[in-house]
């Protein structure tokens, strides 16, 4: 059975290259400082791997209005990227607003990312 924790992230936007990616936020306790960390590197050793059937699965970002768009890597340092394709839907809404931040949802049953939605901070 999964048990998630939402743990925040920050989002810095390539518009260029059409990618966000997100690192844990710096208020994090050091409970969600570890989960991120386990999370990551299961994610890493997944990539790494060949995305195995008994690794870490794809993590995936929701954006608003869209569920489940795109599946994101590992990168160094334990950011998460997230590139959109041209065409993809919801690249363009996120990046248009001021406040964009991120919610990494892990399991901590398996200590795996189950998503990243992606959200923008109200006002």
């Amino acid at each position: 059975m999964p048990r998630p924790k939402a743990v925040t992230a920050a989002v810095f936007a390539d518009t260029l290259s059409r990618t966000l990616t997100v690192r844990q936020a710096e208020p994090a306790s050091g409970y969600e400082r570890l989960l991120w960390t386990q999370a990551w590197q299961a994610l890493r050793r997944a990539y790494e791997a060949g995305w195995p059937p008994d690794g870490a699965p794809w993590v995936w970002a929701d954006a608003p209005k869209s569920y489940r768009v795109i599946h994101g890597v590992p990168e160094t340092g334990g950011a998460l990227s997230f590139t959109w394709p041209v065409g993809t839907p919801g690249f363009a809404e996120l990046v248009g607003r001021p406040g964009l931040y991120a919610l990494a949802t892990v399991d901590i049953s398996t200590h795996y990312f189950s998503t990243v939605r992606f959200l923008h901070r109200p006002g």
